[in-house]
């Protein structure tokens, strides 16, 4: 059996072409013509439904993270069936689970609340 090696003369060089290089000027942002629109500083709080049962300092999980004590709002009935608690960052206004029936004093009691210390509820 017979081994073929290419001739010397067949070798072939590979030579790269130099790379282009061309400077690309820097271009600056554009900034368009806009308004500044203020953003609400108001907090906003969020309802959640506490047992009839458990008293305040019970519920740590609901309002031991908000800096101000629970405020309670009586119903109708003489009832407190309604707390508000807030900080700088949120709040909450929890309801009594046995509180089915809505009593327009006492939701005017809390808006009024709520609008005096700039809390505003969440959607």
């Amino acid at each position: 059996m017979r081994s073929f090696t290419p001739p010397e003369s067949a070798a072939v060089e590979i030579v790269e072409p130099e790379p282009v290089k061309a400077e690309i000027p820097e271009v600056p942002p554009r900034t368009e013509p806009h308004e500044v629109v203020g953003t609400s500083s108001a907090i906003i709080v969020r309802k959640v439904v506490i047992p009839g049962g458990a008293s305040v300092k019970e519920l740590s999980d609901v309002f031991g993270a908000y800096v101000h004590k629970p405020r309670g709002f009586r119903d109708s009935k003489g009832r407190r069936v309604a707390y508000v608690a807030f900080d700088g960052t949120g709040g909450v206004i929890a309801y009594r689970d046995y509180y089915t029936d809505v009593d327009a004093r006492l939701e005017e009691q809390i808006a009024g609340y709520l609008a005096s210390h700039n809390l505003k509820l969440a959607a």
